[in-house]
């Protein structure tokens, strides 16, 4: 890249305010695009205009053997120095660290046009590298809604299965990311949730146990909800928890042994696919009662 940059005012040196990086002030988290493009631009801009102001300042004696003057090398530096917090507000600061020294030996030493110029294109290729090293990642548009939403599966889930709100953020998040596989993974967790939920309502055992022997817990205990001694709405109780056991081992089939053991892989569409029927039976379970007979 030359020198010929947009041209910055020196006003905009002193009007100029420090800030922070996107990226810095929200790590590991989805930055928008135009936000990340309005800085990114308004920043290089400003470093580039500034560095512009350098080379036109010194343009009369670059690529001469001819002594800077005093006053032109103050002048330049002073303008380098303006360049610093640019340099850091974007990330960029070993190149910060670069401006630095050469306005150090600017202020103190005499240069000739040919070595300011060599420190300018050294500065220069410096700012551009140093820029290249920073990567983002883009998000299709239509799965930036599921990135880092706290209530993905809905305030109810939330509420009557709290254990289970970080995986369902996470599930969100990790096919936002097309970490599909992962986020099926996240999912399962979600599910085992609900199915400690159920066993702890039915009275089974599930703490450390195996989902085939918790279901088959689950509906040995069901199949007791026969008749008025399970209380008076015991057929609408059988058919829940019936249907929901069966939910579950249909679940487990599917999808959770082979993404637990290492069996399979999932695309974008199947990610999709089990995370909309993992999130209608998250809040079906929630809205059906069960937290009634869940623990304080």
């Amino acid at each position: 890249m030359s020198l010929q940059f947009i041209l910055a005012t020196e006003s905009d040196l002193s009007n100029r305010t420090g800030g922070v990086c996107p990226w810095e002030s929200n790590p590991s988290r989805l930055v928008d695009w135009f936000v990340m493009e309005k800085f990114s631009a308004e920043k290089f801009c400003q470093i580039s205009g500034n560095l512009a102001m350098v080379a036109q300042q010194c343009a009369t004696n670059v690529g001469t053997n001819a002594l800077v003057s005093n006053t032109d090398r103050i002048r330049i530096a002073r303008l380098l120095d303006g360049i610093i917090q640019d340099c850091k507000d974007i990330g960029l600061k070993v190149s910060a660290l670069q401006i630095k020294d050469a306005v150090d030996r600017l202020q103190f030493n005499p240069f000739t046009g040919i070595q300011l110029g060599q420190v300018l294109i050294g500065l220069n290729v410096a700012i551009v590298s140093e820029m290249s090293t920073q990567a983002f990642m883009r998000m299709f548009p239509e799965r930036v809604e599921f990135y880092e939403q706290e209530e993905l599966f809905g305030k109810a889930v939330n509420d009557v299965f709290p254990d289970a709100s970080r995986d369902i953020r996470a599930s969100g998040s990790c096919y936002a990311a097309d970490r599909n596989t992962a986020c099926v993974m996240h999912l399962m967790r979600v599910l085992e949730v609900g199915l400690n939920a159920l066993a702890v309502c039915l009275g089974v055992a599930w703490e450390r146990r195996e989902w085939e022997n918790v279901i088959n817990d689950l509906e040995g205990e069901i199949k007791k909800i026969n008749g008025p001694h399970a209380g008076s709405d015991w057929r609408g109780q059988q058919q829940f928890y019936a249907e929901a056991a069966k939910d579950f081992r249909y679940f487990k089939n599917a999808w959770r042994n082979h993404a637990m053991h290492a069996r399979e892989h999932y695309d974008a569409a199947e990610a999709r696919l089990i995370l909309d029927h993992v999130r209608t039976f998250m809040v079906h379970l929630a809205n059906s009662g069960i937290a009634k007979g869940l623990p304080k």
